[in-house]
């Protein structure tokens, strides 16, 4: 009988130090490979937490989620400093490559052109596209004007 409890017992024992390891093994203070810069970490999913002042990208792919501590947001995202986390957040447009906010685009992609914080495939009416800038620039043709007064087209200033 005294032998059945004292297995009993090292059975729950081991369980224990099992799921106690198994955490551990889960999140770490930056232990692992691709945890640099993190405050805190997850074996499977990456930084968790990051040092003070740099940001943390959040990527997903299917239905995991893996993070990383970078010091500039990359392409398509923008940063956002916080009170308890700097995170990156991905641009709402596709066509966007940089922005300066979630809606407020300043640089897109290849094949499209910036307009007023927002790409466009075709610059709007009234603007033409500049290859060089890849920006959309507002056109005016010259009215008549006078040595007296600037030329204006339809209430604008041109020329």
């Amino acid at each position: 009988m005294q032998w059945i409890i004292f297995m009993l017992l090292l059975f729950i024992s081991s369980v224990e130090m099992l799921s106690q390891n198994r955490w551990k093994k889960q999140v770490s203070a930056g232990l692992f490979e691709n945890c640099t810069g993190c405050v805190l970490c997850s074996e499977e999913n990456g930084c968790i937490s990051c040092h003070h002042r740099l940001f943390l990208l959040i990527w997903r792919d299917g239905i995991r989620q893996y993070g990383m501590c970078v010091h500039t947001c990359p392409p398509g995202y923008f940063g956002v400093r916080g009170l308890e986390v700097n995170r990156c957040t991905k641009c709402r447009s596709p066509s966007c490559e940089s922005c300066f906010s979630k809606d407020f685009c300043i640089k897109c992609k290849e094949k499209f052109y910036l307009h007023k914080g927002q790409c466009f495939r075709q610059c709007p009416p009234s603007t033409a596209a500049q290859p060089g800038t890849r920006e959309c620039q507002e056109t005016c043709e010259p009215g008549p004007w006078s040595e007296w007064s600037a030329c204006t087209h339809e209430g604008r200033t041109c020329g």
